[in-house]
């Protein structure tokens, strides 16, 4: 008689497999795209400030209205390269660090209010001219 051949169960997993399993997801899934989304926004509303600034500077310039629109077109275009080259990489070691130290949500999202919070002072100052911390 052969021997009829026993189909492991595959709903049950050791917990070596189960690591694995868990691992990959991590790897492969990115559970943090909402991280990705908030950079791109603050670093938005970083350039939008700079960006505010540099034109009031150019603009109290006493230059031809041609070359005026012309540099505050190349500050800009310099100021948002440099933001998104230099806030990256920042970020991704800023948000690697946190999850190193213990891996919570609620740090994140302190971290992102933080940077939010001065950005909101950043925009007073240089809209209003005005510093609400007083």
């Amino acid at each position: 008689m052969a021997k009829k051949k026993v189909k492991k169960n595959t709903l049950f997993f050791t917990k070596r497999k189960k690591e694995k399993i868990k691992a990959h997801i991590k790897k492969d899934v990115n559970i943090n795209t909402y991280n990705k989304y908030l950079w791109v926004f603050e670093t938005i509303l970083l350039v939008g400030a700079v960006e505010e600034f540099i034109e009031g500077k150019v603009v109290a310039l006493d230059i031809d209205f041609n070359l005026n629109v012309i540099l505050v077109m190349l500050l800009v275009g310099t100021a948002f390269t440099l933001a998104v080259r230099f806030t990256e990489p920042l970020f991704k070691k800023s948000v690697t660090l946190l999850v190193r130290i213990r891996e919570s949500k609620a740090l994140r999202v302190a971290l992102h209010a933080s940077i939010l919070f001065g950005l909101f002072l950043l925009y007073s100052w240089v809209y209003f001219d005005t510093i609400l911390l007083n």
